[in-house]
């Protein structure tokens, strides 16, 4: 995963969240070029994500397959086969 998103101050900050709890793996790594990456392993599925930068949930500005969420946003999702 790849926020693409560069504008996020601290390099602790940067977390994806694929079963909504913020946790110490869900840290992302900053790149030299600004980006923020994660690597993970799914199992095959369709996953809802977010990402969170400076504590602003953020869609993935790099994914156009989006789903309405509950709270009137939207969250970005991927399928796995």
């Amino acid at each position: 995963m790849n926020s693409g998103r560069n504008r996020a101050h601290n390099k602790n900050k940067g977390h994806y969240h694929h079963n909504w709890e913020r946790t110490d793996d869900s840290t992302m790594e900053r790149m030299e070029d600004s980006t923020w990456t994660k690597t993970i392993s799914l199992l095959p599925g369709a996953y809802q994500y977010k990402f969170v930068l400076d504590d602003v949930w953020i869609e993935d500005q790099n994914n156009t397959n989006k789903i309405d969420n509950p709270f009137g946003g939207r969250n970005s999702i991927i399928e796995l086969q």
